[in-house]
């Protein structure tokens, strides 16, 4: 398991994982798509396992940043609004979401690729997860996911 140092003198276990989407799914328009990641590129900490391959588990307390990214072909309507949502907990009932909102669009436009990214720092608990949408408000009919990248890793612990 790889260590840094913290600001302490002493070290702190580095939680690491990237997952990598490779699949496209045609025409997600007018839909909520759930992105399930089918490779791993690496994991200090067993985060992601592919029996539930939509879904990251927290192995330890901490400070995490979260970056995702992602590509698709969009076809976007008049007035919508596209972005990537980050849910923590969402089989809890209670979600903590993050959104990043692509734009709010004042006419229709056709993209033939685009990449969208946000990142957060965010505190997290043990066995807190996380899953990660595309929310489409606004794709319209023949719009693609191209596949993402999620990043997970602690930058700080904390003990409460």
């Amino acid at each position: 398991m790889p260590i840094i140092p913290s600001s302490r003198g002493a070290t702190e276990e580095v939680h690491y994982v990237e997952v990598l989407s490779t699949v496209s799914v045609d025409n997600i328009g007018g839909t909520t798509h759930t992105i399930a990641y089918d490779t791993e590129v690496y994991d200090t900490s067993d985060m992601w396992d592919t029996s539930n391959p939509s879904q990251i588990t927290i192995p330890a307390n901490g400070i995490y940043q979260v970056v995702l990214s992602v590509d698709f072909y969009a076809q976007l309507d008049n007035g919508s609004t596209e972005g990537l949502r980050l849910n923590i907990n969402p089989s809890f009932g209670d979600t903590m979401t993050t959104e990043e909102w692509l734009s709010n669009y004042s006419g229709g436009i056709d993209v033939n690729s685009m990449k969208v990214s946000f990142s957060t720092a965010i505190y997290l608990r043990q066995g807190d997860t996380i899953s990660t949408n595309i929310q489409s408000y606004g794709f319209r009919t023949g719009s693609d996911f191209d596949g993402a990248r999620l990043k997970v890793v602690n930058i700080g612990a904390i003990t409460l």
